[in-house]
């Protein structure tokens, strides 16, 4: 059985729909799969009644444990799928088969098990799996391994994540680091702090805009010792990377900072199209008529039913003379 629905065409058809995130989550949790986006694009393109729709979802969701651990380390195009499945599921039994897989002796195990325990967060078993994942913090060598324990502890409200995966931030693979900025996003610990700062710099476009991101992030929510993240903001106006850049100048204007080359790099931002709302947001931060130019022209070729509209009347109100 578990065979029959792995295999079949409904899986081929929502791997080609496109959906940000987890879109196998999204429709094991969801209260109607077929009322959903990507539902209800099964039923127009590939052409199933909404309780087939159902039906498909509730088979994958009935299929035991065991069978989807071996779909999910099977490797194939079905793997996402049954991991999700196996995600979701937060019962006693299922804990413990996470835990032998995290103590596997193979890391395609390990990996599966650590990825499975991501949503225990809140749950009884809550501190059990994160001593488990602390330990494995210590001993970890894989690279595959090491980005979902990451992503797990992220996911988990690990308190003791800094301390435990800082030695990470300058491992070789990027996707490691890139996990490791997702980990500390908006951290208020200073270890942590440090350890974006170093991310900011990293060769690593994705890498360097998500470390940004998560040290303007923590902008918002300590009030000292920022000044070294001012310094690297301040450098990360000049970053190749356009939302780099414009995460920089946020957190730049979110300090209070209103200098010439803030200015610059926000006039020019107001000046493209599309505009990116974050721009626009920071305009109305910046409150200032020297943005009256750039926002009247914005406003100009801005269509009366454009959703950023609104947006962009607090910017002009907020930058008058």
């Amino acid at each position: 059985m578990c065979k029959e629905i792995f295999d079949s065409e409904f899986m081929k058809a929502v791997k080609e729909i496109e959906c940000p995130g987890s879109k196998w989550i999204y429709l094991y949790t969801t209260s109607d799969a077929a009322e959903t986006g990507i539902g209800e694009e099964l039923q127009e393109k590939y052409g199933y009644s909404a309780q087939a729709v159902r039906d498909r979802i509730e088979k994958i969701r009935a299929q035991s444990s065991d069978d989807l651990i071996k779909v999910a380390l099977s490797g194939g195009e079905n793997a996402e799928a049954a991991c999700a499945a196996l995600q979701i599921r937060t019962t006693e039994p299922d804990k413990e088969r996470a835990l032998r897989l995290i103590d596997s002796d193979v890391a395609e195990e390990r990996a599966l098990g650590v990825r499975m325990v991501t949503h225990y967060r809140d749950s009884e078993f809550q501190p059990a799996i994160l001593s488990r994942l602390y330990e494995l913090s210590k001993t970890e060598k894989d690279s595959e391994v090491l980005e979902d324990l990451c992503f797990a502890m992220s996911h988990l409200g690990a308190d003791e994540a800094v301390r435990h995966l800082e030695h990470l931030v300058d491992h070789e693979s990027p996707a490691v680091r890139f996990a490791l900025a997702n980990c500390f996003f908006a951290t208020t610990e200073p270890d942590g702090l440090f350890c974006l700062r170093i991310l900011a710099r990293d060769e690593v476009d994705e890498v360097r805009n998500w470390a940004v991101t998560g040290l303007g992030a923590s902008v918002d929510v300590i009030f000292q010792d920022l000044e070294y993240s001012r310094k690297i903001f301040l450098e990360r106006l000049d970053d190749e990377n356009g939302s780099t850049r414009l995460e920089a100048m946020s957190a730049l204007i979110r300090l209070g900072e209103k200098g010439e080359k803030v200015l610059s790099v926000l006039k020019t931002e107001l000046n493209t199209d599309p505009v990116p709302l974050i721009a626009i947001e920071a305009a109305t931060l910046f409150a200032s008529p020297l943005l009256k130019e750039a926002l009247g022209s914005l406003r100009e070729r801005t269509e009366p039913n454009d959703l950023y509209l609104p947006y962009i009347e607090l910017a002009v109100e907020a930058c008058r003379d």
